[in-house]
């Protein structure tokens, strides 16, 4: 499936992807969205096979690299609110795009066999 028009591409990705692998993703999914949960105060995910969890990624990489390297304006999520976005990770190619919250958990909903 495509890419939707409204998900914004981080440019320099190939530098983001690595450190994407370091919050410790445990799925195989292809399409992986993070945020920051509130609820909790943590790192949270949704995936392409339908998975989703709070709480069991390591947020240093995501607090000490991810965020503070996207190239876009965002709202990712904080200590006091949901935010609006999701980041998109693409396993497969490296990509990652910045999309509405809503938007980008139904594109995932829509991979799920």
């Amino acid at each position: 499936m495509n890419i939707p028009p409204e998900f914004r591409e981080h440019l320099g990705a190939e530098w983001l992807d690595g450190r994407l692998e370091r919050v410790g993703y445990p799925g195989k999914a292809r399409y992986i969205a993070f945020w920051w949960e509130p609820i909790g105060d943590e790192l949270a995910y949704a995936d392409s096979d339908g998975n989703a969890a709070a709480g069991t990624l390591d947020h240093r990489p995501w607090i000490e690299h991810v965020v503070q390297a996207i190239d876009v304006r965002c709202d990712l999520g904080s200590s006091d609110d949901l935010g609006a976005d999701v980041l998109i990770w693409s396993r497969s190619d490296g990509r990652v795009f910045i999309a509405p919250r809503g938007e980008g958990l139904a594109f995932l909903g829509r991979q799920v066999d």
